[in-house]
């Protein structure tokens, strides 16, 4: 009879090495694909106007993060995450602090009331469609055991905050602006950077509330979540007062200060891991107490922004990673519904709310494809509840959001107008 070779088994001490090489091969995939990304060589190509947009929308990271998931290579798994989770929580902290820190009190006197009125009653239309969505699907997705109000409570809280605003980028859609486009532009992205404090705001609070014991029950309980926030707070005030003596004591001296801020970000992603407080809420209150202090703050700035787009990078390759691609029929008629919200809802609510502001011509202008693109914020909200809990339903959710938004951002890249005429936006560009 012939002899079958049996395959070696591998000892504990390969297996280790093999998962360290797995995180390094990540690590070093994500980091080269950021250095990439912020070349002028790959700048000059994000002048066509599809390509920018694309990018803008993370298409590319999210491919190398599925190529980089369990569903190709199987380099980052649920282990890996863990590893880097100190990692993921100094990006989230990035992310929140430069969020928090446009709230200063200079900003927000220069919001017009037509602004606040749009973002308000967006976010309250949005919150609606989504709650209402998840509660019938959600009848027919989840057993009648998990049937709950507070079972439903983090999906409806998911779904309705990747909802909220639209994303910021508008300079592929117009490339020769008239003062009545420069306003528009100006409105779609003062508009998103508000809805995005709401979406911070609403999910690092009502995400507290949902706590699942030991037994897989969930229960709400907010007098907890009211404690933890108010100690979240008294923190970051804290820090915040730290980092202002510390920037002052390192004044002009610019690798001192990246090191302070890198200790402060991981200061606040440690607090929130141990008060089980998403990181993005921690930072941006913090940002928020920076953004109004009146001294060192520009630096600062100057200096999170310029790691912003590599950070960004980094969620989208992340959430690409995390992507789960066996998802049900009740997950698909949810994406569908959102990006057809998107499509034809969000337009028409900010056109009636900035009928009294914009022209006529400018009401079908391509600008108005902005509106309809899911807000970047979106995704790191999804790895951010990941993160908190790496579950199977936690994964749909943030597949939900992926593809919505790489719908989102093909639709709104397409040479086509959302709820406008082609020729009235081609005449106006033509006209100037």
């Amino acid at each position: 009879m012939p002899v079958v070779a049996e395959s070696p088994v591998a000892s504990p001490t390969e297996i280790q090495a093999r998962e360290a090489l797995d995180i390094f091969i990540a690590v070093l995939i994500i980091v080269a694909l950021a250095a990439i990304s912020t070349t002028k060589r790959f700048m000059r190509l994000q002048r066509n106007r599809v390509l920018a947009a694309l990018v803008a929308g993370g298409l590319p990271a999210f491919i190398v993060g599925v190529i980089l998931g369990k569903n190709v290579l199987g380099v980052v798994e649920g282990e890996t995450l863990l590893e880097v989770r100190p990692l993921v929580n100094i990006g989230l902290s990035w992310i929140g602090v430069i969020i928090g820190m446009q709230a200063s009190r200079q900003a927000v006197r220069l919001v017009p009331k037509v602004l606040w009125k749009w973002v308000c009653l967006d976010t309250c239309t949005s919150l609606l469609i989504s709650a209402s969505l998840v509660i019938i699907v959600g009848y027919w997705w989840f057993p009648a055991s998990g049937f709950s109000a507070a079972w439903l409570l983090l999906p409806i809280l998911v779904v309705s905050t990747s909802t909220i605003g639209w994303s910021p980028e508008t300079r592929s859609l117009s490339r020769n602006m008239t003062p009545g486009t420069s306003t528009l532009a100006s409105l779609i992205q003062g508009g998103s950077g508000l809805s995005s404090l709401i979406a911070i705001l609403f999910f690092g609070i009502l995400s507290h509330l949902h706590v699942r014991t030991a037994t897989e029950e969930v229960n709400v309980m907010p007098l907890a979540a009211i404690g933890d926030v108010a100690l979240v707070i008294v923190i970051a005030v804290l820090l915040g007062l730290g980092c202002r003596w510390l920037l002052d004591r390192t004044s002009g001296r610019h690798g001192e200060r990246v090191l302070v801020l890198l200790g402060i970000l991981a200061l606040l992603g440690g607090f929130s891991a141990d008060l089980g407080l998403s990181p993005l809420l921690t930072s941006m209150i913090f940002g928020i107490i920076i953004g109004n202090m009146a001294r060192g703050t520009k630096s600062l700035e100057l200096l999170l922004t310029g790691g912003e787009h590599a950070t960004a990078v980094f969620f989208y390759v992340l959430a690409g990673a995390l992507l789960e691609t066996n998802l049900p029929v009740q997950a698909w008629v949810v994406i569908l519904v959102l990006v057809l919200f998107r499509w034809i809802v969000k337009p028409l609510v900010g056109k009636w709310m900035l009928a009294g502001v914009i022209e006529d011509q400018e009401r079908g202008h391509r600008l108005w494809s902005a509106v309809t693109r899911q807000a970047p914020l979106a995704i790191v909200i999804g790895c951010s509840l990941v993160l908190m809990e790496s579950s199977h339903l936690n994964r749909s959710l943030l597949s939900i959001i992926v593809i919505v938004s790489i719908i989102s951002t093909v639709m709104g890249s397409a040479p086509l107008r959302v709820h406008g005429s082609a020729r009235s936006s081609a005449s106006m560009e033509a006209a100037t």
